[in-house]
């Protein structure tokens, strides 16, 4: 069993699955997500009952769960997870991810195989919103087993390591019809954060005979689950001694809107500057070219990761 863990991502998915975490009795859990509440949000888990729109999602979560399950450290970190910090991870025994981009994932996989940390995975919708899975990528305390980036295309996962950017995947679909009138994104979310945290639990009890594997589980009419097992690919970074040194992630150096030439110097990591970043000058969020000195957002709008305990 294990005693710590680390939730990336606090969606639809990653807020059922930090309750399950809870009943768990885990010592401690960190919760990290980016995002704060819209008021959309707010209706969609018992979580937000007593947020207002605005406040991190994080921050919402961990002062609810530490009423509901007052036996866990719950710890709100506001970041993504590539900024957490390296002692996050250190302490952690499990990270789990229930992010919406493959970017984040690959992001994780990077993190796991540095800091050697098994990674239960999931996602919802694809093909339906009745569909969802679970994956588990063990570390074995090496590099040979298989991580998510191993599960890409070659041209996929050099797309992503050389831009560090990413399309979001929506948990929610519009103009789907269904056979079954229940079907709905949190109805599915509940039972793959509940399969989530059991495969997290029984793989960590028999961590050896676990090998990389996912569960794809479709609730429809035709109530469908597949297994499968993965293999590491040999065209997959993340299997080098050299991911153990040398900085895990790009930084940009320079900052330059290619929308009205603004520059500014920056040590911030390239992946978060693209999605988040904003000239002050004109206001523009215009892609960035590549290198490591054409990208662009000042260093003054980053919205630094604040740590709280609950």
């Amino acid at each position: 069993m294990f005693r710590s863990a680390i939730i990336a991502g606090l969606g639809a998915l990653g807020s059922e699955l930090a309750q399950n975490l809870g009943r768990l009795h885990l010592q401690q859990v960190t919760l990290v997500d980016q995002d704060v509440l819209e008021p959309k949000n707010i209706a969609r888990s018992p979580l937000w009952r007593d947020a207002e729109p605005g406040e991190p999602k994080v921050v919402a979560a961990a002062r609810a769960l530490s009423l509901i399950f007052p036996a866990t450290r719950w710890i709100s970190v506001t970041s993504e997870i590539a900024d957490l910090s390296p002692r996050a991870f250190i302490e952690a025994d499990l990270l789990l991810s229930a992010v919406d981009t493959d970017l984040a994932r690959v992001e994780m996989a990077a993190i796991g195989a540095r800091y050697a940390l098994d990674i239960c995975d999931a996602g919802l919708g694809g093909t339906s919103l009745q569909v969802g899975r679970v994956s588990w990528f063990p570390h074995h305390g090496d590099l040979r087993s298989a991580c998510f980036s191993c599960l890409l295309s070659t041209r996929r996962r050099a797309s992503l390591l050389s831009s560090w950017e990413s399309e979001n995947y929506s948990c929610s679909q519009s103009e789907i019809t269904y056979d079954l009138a229940w079907s709905s994104t949190m109805a599915t979310a509940k039972y793959i954060s509940r399969l989530q945290a059991l495969v997290a639990a029984r793989a960590m009890a028999r961590r050896s005979a676990w090998p990389a594997q996912t569960l794809q589980i479709d609730l429809g009419s035709e109530q469908r689950v597949r297994h499968l097992h993965h293999l590491r690919s040999e065209q997959c970074p993340f299997h080098d001694d050299e991911i153990l040194r040398g900085e895990l992630f790009p930084r940009c150096e320079q900052a330059i809107c290619l929308n009205c030439g603004a520059s500014e110097r920056t040590t911030v990591r390239i992946g978060w500057l693209r999605r988040w970043g904003r000239c002050e000058r004109c206001g523009s969020k215009q892609l960035p070219g590549d290198g490591r000195r054409q990208v662009y957002g000042p260093e003054k709008f980053v919205r630094e990761g604040h740590e709280q305990i609950a």
